[in-house]
Formats: structure tokens, C-alpha cells, sequence
């Protein structure tokens, strides 16, 4: 079974993080001497809560979520000390627990990294196969100190370290890695037979950023570009590569759409963008996906900036990125009816929310995280994009 991993995008609100766990049963000691596994509800499918027609996977906070390569729905949820796995078949509206979908770091490898204990690994990036790691660790012989620093933008010093060989032997990148990245997104795109790394940093404080690791040359860089100017930067707010890994797309921090080749990448950082990258759209894009064939992209669209604007006005849309032509999937009126009124809401209900979700491989679904807000519990939808 393949799984479709998911791309990197802007972290939504609470409860989108996706991390490593591992999956463990919860035990407990009653009277000193019996053991019981809390009793833990596999979720079904149910009826759409929010009132619309979708499908709604699961009436639960989901943590990890997408699609595997047979046309499956995977995701997990929070269960005792780790996380539960569950399949859905869209066909079948079957659900069935499975084992992790995510590679781990086993408990010996970890113990290498830890370098025995004496070390503190703060965040570990597993690649697809399981085979290379990297991981942000503090410096060796740091200590936390004991006391609340009162400066509001220290960042305890890390390093970020990667192994290919069960942690046996072990390579530094970075040695600043926490004051120029943050905290790292677990969840990563790797590239090119696991030897480029797309991934994303939160900060302490500020937006969150995107950063690359060329294992081959061992080299960290940040994603920044210029405007074609020269003059402002551009931090890429969210980023979605191509599934034949030929072409980035993202939007900058204005919410325009940006497509460029992933050829020379790295030569590309820290100088002025084509202009012909920019791909002419009207409204603000949010949460771009490539389609399966790679030659178009979905997206959110809101209407632009202003005093008449309604950011609950989002449609589903898609643009060939070559001619600038745009086609619209799911109009407000089947978006509405499917979700639901009060998840509609949740797209656009706060300052930096994004739609979190994952286009189906043909391109026929789209699955969406609703988050919990005080009109909606959390769940999982998923809307058909064909049909009227």
C-alpha cells in the first residue's frame, strides 16, 4: 500500500500540528496488581453533524490525515498515550483500524541520537522509507537553566543533525538552527530519492518560515526570494511542490499565487523572482494543491482585500498555471451545501486560518479538516468535487 504524504502547507490553528508518535496501549494499575486498557471507541462514519450533505469521516480531533495511493482515506486520532490509525474507503464508507502509516524512530535509534541519554532531542523528521533522519537536538553539555528567561525572543540554542544509518553515525548541518528556523515541522517533503528536504519552521515569535537541506552537500538554506524589483522580500506563506517534483508553487505573504521550476533552486534563493512566475488571479488564494497530472492547481479563493470584502466567501477553484485560465470547482452555494453552515463558517473564521486539506490522487474528493470553534466540533469531511 502507497501513501500519499502530505506537502507541506501553512500550519492551520490549534490541533493541526502532525507529529511522530508511537502507537502504545495506555496501561494502568487498579489496586497494585490489575491492568486494563482504557476502552477507546473506534471512530465511524456518521451522519454530517454541521447539516450538510459531505460525508463526514469522523466526528473526532484528527490529528494526521490524507490519502493513500489505493484512493484511502488515513488518519489518526488521539487515543490514551499515542495515536490510533484508521482507514476509510470513500467506495464503501468502511472504516478499520490499521497500524501506523508514518515511519518511527525505534527506541534504539532514539537512545543513539540521545547519544545514550546525555543529549536532548527536541524534534525528529523520519523520511518516507525510514532510512534518513534529521533531527534538532541541543548542543552537547547544554543545560537547561533554572529559571524563566524574561527575554521574549530567546531561543534556547539547537542544532540540526541527520543520520542515514540507524544513527551509527551522525552528521551536524546546522548550528544555528533554532534562531534561524524555530521549531520544526516534524512532517516534511522529501525529494529526489530522499536527498532534498522541503520543511517548516514556527518560530518563537513571528510567521512561520520554510527552509531546505540539500543532503547531498549537507547545506541548510532558508526559502527566501526578492520581488522582481529587488527591493521587499518574499517569504513563501505556503508551498505545495509538484508531485513529479518539477515545479514550486506558493503565496507570498500578500496571498498571491507563485509557480517556479525546482531546477537550480538553491541558486534562485535570495535574488529578485521572475516576474512570469507570478500567475495573474484575481481574489486571495489560499491553500494551493497540484492535481494529479500536475497541470493545474487548486486553490481557496476570497474575495480581495477591502471594506466590502467577505472572507466566509470562499470557492474552491483551479488555474493552469501556464495560461492563466481559471475553472471553478466548487461554487459557494455546493460548498455551503455540502459542509454544512456552520463549518462553512470555520474556512475563514479567524485572522491566518487557512483551509486545511488534501486533494483525493484522481482529483474526484477533496478531504477537509473542520476545526473546533464554538459553532462547530472538530471532524473530518469529504466533499465530492464532481457532479453540478
Amino acid at each position: 500500500m502507497s501513501i500519499s504524504y502530505d506537502r507541506p502547507l501553512l500550519k492551520p490553528p490549534a490541533g493541526s500540528s502532525l507529529v511522530l508518535f508511537f502507537v502504545s496501549s495506555a496501561v494502568m494499575f487498579l489496586g497494585g496488581c490489575t491492568s486494563i486498557r482504557p476502552p477507546t471507541p473506534t471512530p465511524a462514519l456518521s451522519t454530517n453533524a454541521y447539516g450538510g450533505t459531505a460525508l463526514q469521516v469522523v466526528a473526532a480531533k484528527v490529528e494526521g490525515f490524507g490519502w493513500t495511493g489505493e484512493g484511502e482515506v488515513f488518519y489518526s486520532v488521539e487515543a490514551g498515550s499515542g495515536l490510533r490509525w484508521y482507514l476509510f474507503d470513500p467506495e464503501t464508507g468502511a472504516t478499520r483500524e490499521t497500524l501506523p502509516l508514518r515511519p518511527e524512530v525505534p527506541a534504539e535509534v532514539y537512545d543513539l541520537l540521545t547519544e545514550g541519554g546525555t543529549v536532548e532531542v527536541i524534534t525528529t523528521i523520519v523520511s518516507p522509507s525510514g532510512q534518513r533522519i534529521l533531527y534538532e537536538r541541543r548542543p552537547e553539555g547544554y543545560v537547561r537553566p533554572s529559571f524563566e528567561t524574561p527575554i521574549p525572543d530567546y531561543y534556547p540554542p539547537s542544532e540540526l543533525w541527520f543520520t542515514e544509518d540507524a544513527g551509527r553515525s551522525r552528521t551536524m548541518i546546522e548550528a544555528n538552527f533554532a534562531y534561524r528556523c524555530g521549531i520544526p515541522d516534524p512532517m516534511a517533503t522529501w525529494l529526489r530519492n530522499e536527498t532534498l528536504v522541503v520543511g517548516y519552521c514556527s518560530p518563537l515569535m513571528g510567521l512561520g518560515t520554510y527552509f531546505i537541506v540539500h543532503l547531498e552537500s549537507m547545506s541548510f538554506d532558508d526559502l527566501v526570494f526578492f520581488e522582481p524589483t529587488g527591493v521587499e522580500q518574499i517569504l513563501p506563506l505556503q508551498s505545495e511542490v509538484s508531485h513529479d517534483e518539477r515545479s514550486l508553487a506558493f503565496t507570498d505573504m500578500a496571498l498571491h499565487l507563485w509557480v517556479m521550476p525546482m531546477e537550480n533552486l538553491r541558486a534562485r534563493l535570495w535574488q529578485p523572482l521572475d516576474p512570469g512566475y507570478l500567475v495573474p488571479l484575481e481574489g486571495i488564494v489560499l491553500s494551493p494543491q497540484w492535481s494529479p497530472d500536475d497541470r493545474r492547481i487548486y486553490y481557496w479563493r476570497t474575495p480581495p482585500y477591502g471594506p466590502d470584502a467577505d472572507f466566509y466567501d470562499q470557492v474552491l477553484m483551479r488555474v493552469d498555471p501556464e495560461t492563466g485560465s481559471t475553472e471553478e470547482v466548487l461554487s459557494r452555494q455546493r460548498v455551503l451545501a455540502q459542509m454544512g453552515s456552520d463549518a462553512y463558517w470555520t474556512l475563514g473564521f479567524s485572522f491566518g486560518y487557512r483551509p486545511d486539506w488534501r486533494l483525493s490522487p484522481d482529483g474526484s474528493y477533496g478531504l477537509l479538516r473542520v476545526v473546533e470553534t464554538r459553532r462547530t466540533t472538530p471532524g473530518l469531511l469529504l466533499l465530492s468535487l464532481e457532479g453540478p
